[in-house]
């Protein structure tokens, strides 16, 4: 219950936009909400906290200053927001690099080597739109696109009871199996034209029938077009046009996140390796991320490769647990 309430206020703390570094010596005296921050004296929270001049400008500007705006002009992603709140993940640095968490309305891709993780993040969100907006979640239910028999339900299990032993509250309304069962599966292993035909016929359908979904994910999407693929590169382009006009689609009417898993391919003119399916693809992904392994065990380092949401490049640390994926908290250099 400790580590869950640990990792909610940090979240918290994430929203404003400042340091990691500032955020450690709030959250060390227990300041995660505007509120508390507010109304301490600059004296008191400068002493209280260890805070520099500048980590008190930031402060001041960043975090007083959004608090007094009574009224602030806003975009019509912020509106969206608004209405629909981000899906949170058990990692701070995750949901800070999405920017408060998985947009809704917006297709993000998590791309990476086989075995990297890209599954077990897919599988996470399975479960963590399934829990109330206190803890994060939805209240939602998932729709799983699975292309390479990669989902495993005793990974969905454990990830369920992790929540539940933190959580009285959702054990009386959840059990291990009404978490599992609310994670709806569509298996395509076959060609690319079946995908095409179950992601544009039957998906937009089947969420109409079942409006508790508020998750797609797709895992994955590069693996029917790699493998045994008898078409054109003209004609690969117009199916993965037909899928991200349709995602897209469904995202935006339906008021739905979705996630995409995609491999990599080495580019000998980057000298890197880089996503699946061409820049076609990835013009339909609103947020793109690179994945790799890091030296630490089971430690894995996100990095963004796209945003229409931000600017700048933001990187995010998880680690691979039997409980699911977990904040590397303790990652020396964590920036």
């Amino acid at each position: 219950m400790d580590q869950m309430n640990s990792v909610f206020s940090r979240r918290l703390l994430s929203s404003f936009n400042i340091s990691d570094e500032l955020i450690n010596k709030l959250f060390a005296k227990g300041l995660t909400l505007k509120s508390q921050i507010q109304w301490l004296s600059d004296s008191k929270l400068r002493s209280m906290c260890g805070l520099s001049e500048s980590e008190m400008d930031v402060i001041n500007k960043v975090v007083r200053h959004s608090h007094k705006t009574a009224i602030n002009a806003m975009t019509i992603q912020e509106m969206l927001r608004t209405r629909y709140p981000p899906l949170k993940s058990p990692s701070f640095s995750l949901d800070r690099a999405l920017g408060g968490g998985l947009q809704v309305s917006q297709i993000t891709q998590f791309c990476g080597e086989g075995g990297v993780g890209k599954t077990q993040i897919c599988m996470q969100y399975c479960i963590n739109v399934q829990l109330p907006q206190r803890m994060g979640g939805l209240s939602g239910q998932a729709l799983y696109i699975d292309t390479e028999a990669n989902l495993r339900p005793q990974r969905l299990a454990s990830m369920a009871q992790f929540y539940l032993n933190c959580d009285q509250q959702l054990r009386e309304t959840h059990s291990v199996e009404s978490m599992q069962s609310a994670v709806h599966v569509f298996t395509c292993n076959t060609t690319a034209k079946d995908l095409v035909e179950l992601i544009v016929t039957r998906v937009e359908p089947f969420i109409e029938h079942n409006p508790q979904i508020r998750l797609v994910v797709v895992d994955s999407i590069a693996h029917l077009f790699r493998y045994d693929y008898n078409g054109s590169n003209d004609q690969k382009d117009y199916e993965l046009c037909q899928i991200g006009h349709k995602l897209k689609q469904i995202a935006h009417t339906k008021k739905v996140a979705v996630v995409i898993a995609n491999q990599v391919s080495f580019s000998f003119k980057e000298n890197k390796n880089v996503p699946s399916l061409g820049r076609i693809w990835q013009a339909f992904c609103s947020t793109s991320f690179m994945i790799r392994r890091m030296s630490i065990d089971s430690t894995r380092i996100g990095s963004t490769i796209k945003s229409v949401n931000f600017d700048n490049s933001r990187k995010f640390y998880v680690k691979l647990t039997e409980n699911g994926v977990q904040e590397a908290l303790s990652l020396p250099g964590y920036d």
